[in-house]
């Protein structure tokens, strides 16, 4: 999903805020039954992008408006999330089950860590889509593993994250990132060789990218004698 100031904005695609994604949390009476949440990053919800876009089967766009008081905001790490209704017939979406999230246990049965692939799906800020969500994904690898807290400046706050080397530029503030493995891998502590994709699991939410100036010094031609 994309997320914009107002519906007049999300009509058209102009201004968007950010991007989100859906997650499903099964019912605890209800096992059959799912909640759907919209997670996104908690500093896109404080800039007031509350209205949320997406897909239906028509081709088209449902724009569904929601309060800042509607969404539970993380008071330490740079997340909010807001439940949502979604309709089968109507919504053209995907939601990412609690199953699909990463855990320490499979970080540690798997060997995950430096290397290992990565890739986002998210709002490329120049390319949204007009008449449609039209997002793009971007691939890279896990640089570094969340063994320090690194300070969010979004929310003030230092926070456990994974750094990836993504190619990709700012904008994607809300996009999930994903792990997975490919298939004819090796893994750490292993000699066996990984027989068919596995993953990808849900790593983290894309809150920020690394910028640093570097000096450019242009050199002057020789002037003709």
């Amino acid at each position: 999903v994309y997320l914009y100031k107002n519906a007049e904005k999300a009509a058209v695609g102009e201004l968007a805020g950010g991007s989100g994604f859906l997650v499903s949390v099964p019912c605890a009476d209800n096992p059959g039954m799912v909640y759907s949440y919209v997670v996104t990053n908690r500093h896109v919800i404080d800039q007031d992008y509350l209205t949320i876009r997406l897909n239906t089967e028509g081709g088209g766009v449902d724009i569904i408006e929601t309060g800042s008081g509607e969404w539970n905001r993380s008071q330490t790490n740079d997340i909010a999330v807001v439940p949502v209704a979604l309709d089968r017939t109507k919504h053209a979406f995907a939601r990412i089950p609690l199953s699909q999230f990463i855990t320490q246990e499979l970080i540690n049965e798997l060997g995950i860590g430096m290397g290992d692939d990565v890739f986002l799906v998210g709002r490329l800020i120049d390319c949204t889509g007009r008449q449609q969500n039209t997002p793009s994904a971007r691939f890279g690898n896990i640089a570094m593993m969340p063994y320090e807290r690194i300070h969010n400046e979004h929310i003030d706050h230092d926070a456990e994250a994974f750094l990836c080397e993504i190619k990709s530029v700012g904008g994607f503030s809300g996009s999930p990132v994903f792990v997975w493995i490919p298939s004819g891998s090796h893994r750490p502590g292993s000699n066996e060789i990984v027989v068919g994709n596995q993953g990808p699991w849900l790593l983290g939410v894309d809150w920020g990218h690394t910028q640093r100036e570097e000096p450019h010094h242009r050199q002057r031609r020789p002037e003709p004698d």
